[in-house]
């Protein structure tokens, strides 16, 4: 029989110490490795979020690059030629590349203009990129062929002086009125001419069609004629005319503030009565005139330059008319679906070629659509 002394208890716990020391250490150092392991996927996923941060931050640049362009594209109908390359009030870059390819078509000259926007984050190290076409396509997609068009004829107690449009059926065939209706010529005292005749003063001397004799100028009760004028002449989607009225830049109850200012798309709802000698716009600035539901007035010598717009409507009196005194003309052309010549005045309408050019190529207009289907981000 052993008999274990009191060096055996020492020898037993200090073995027993090392192996709680050897215990503890290893749980100090797997704990360290998974601190550290810990802290290095942290600072990844930091890096991820700052970097994926970044990425927003330059898209978000891009995005709103992309839309001060549009607007810039909007406000000019062209891209120009400085472009446009900003930073934002968190110092976020962008810049503006747009190519532009332009298209002659048979209702007027159209363009795509590309538009590719680099944005960038704040330390420039992450870039992103849009892209996005638009089409920038006139409101005018038919100029009226003759300078008088006319839905319900024209009527007898009335009498017109009309400057034909010398190409309006065709290369070197004059059209003066398109009419769906009957029109009635007074006696000798509605005639129609070419410009240069109406320039010499020859225009009754030299007429293509005057009282009873209706010359291939003159083109009523015609089986061509469109159903609906304002989806014939202009490009609107849906109700034509409440899509023609979200056209106007200005919107007024009379014509007394009408003045020769620049072009635009004027809607009036009443009476128009255009003062003495008052001039409306100009050749190279023609307005296109909507009034809508009221009588229209030229007084003596009041001229307007571009289209004028009578459309019917549910809501106006009846017998509306328009009348045009000693001197007053409209140079360009007026559409309407009422019919005319009701009043003993006599309506002179000219075909101007500079508004009907102005008319046509004029930014004021001109519209820019996005085209569908066109953004991207890569």
């Amino acid at each position: 029989m052993s008999v274990k002394g009191p060096c055996w208890h020492l020898a037993y716990r200090s073995q027993r110490g090392a192996f709680v020391l050897l215990t503890v250490l290893l749980l100090l150092l797997m704990l360290t490795l998974v601190t550290l392991y810990t802290g290095r996927i942290q600072s990844f996923q930091h890096k991820i979020l700052l970097n994926e941060q970044d990425r927003m931050f330059a898209i978000t640049a891009a995005q709103r690059g992309l839309e001060q362009a549009i607007a810039t594209l909007i406000s000019h109908k062209y891209w120009p030629a400085s472009g446009l390359d900003k930073a934002d009030s968190d110092n976020r870059f962008y810049g503006v590349d747009a190519q532009t390819k332009h298209m002659d078509t048979a209702s007027g000259p159209r363009a795509i203009v590309t538009l590719t926007v680099t944005g960038s984050s704040a330390d420039t190290l992450v870039s992103a990129q849009i892209t996005e076409s638009l089409l920038i396509y006139p409101l005018i997609t038919h100029l009226p062929k003759a300078p008088l068009v006319v839905a319900g004829g024209f009527a007898s107690e009335g009498s017109f002086e009309i400057v034909a449009n010398p190409n309006g059926r065709g290369q070197g065939l004059p059209l003066s009125v398109w009419s769906k209706a009957l029109v009635t010529l007074k006696d000798t005292a509605s005639y129609s001419c070419l410009l240069k005749a109406y320039e010499l003063g020859r225009c009754q001397l030299d007429s293509l069609s005057q009282g009873a004799f209706k010359g291939p100028d003159l083109l009523d009760n015609a089986v061509d004629f469109p159903s609906d004028l304002l989806a014939h002449f202009l490009d609107l989607q849906g109700p034509s005319l409440q899509n023609l009225h979200q056209q106007a830049k200005f919107e007024l109850t009379d014509c007394d503030a009408l003045t020769v200012a620049g072009s635009a798309v004027i809607w009036v709802t009443g009476d128009c009565e255009i003062a003495a000698r008052q001039q409306i716009a100009s050749a190279a600035e023609p307005v296109v005139l909507v009034v809508m539901g009221g009588k229209i007035v030229f007084q003596a010598g009041a001229q307007l330059f571009g289209l004028l717009i009578w459309p019917e409507s549910p809501d106006a009196s009846p017998g509306l008319s328009i009348t045009m005194h000693t001197g007053a003309h409209i140079h360009g052309a007026l559409i309407t679906h009422h019919q005319l010549g009701q009043s003993a005045d006599t309506l002179s309408v000219i075909f101007n070629g500079e508004v009907y050019q102005a008319l046509k190529k004029h930014p004021e207009f001109l519209r820019v659509a996005r085209l569908s289907g066109s953004w991207s981000n890569f």
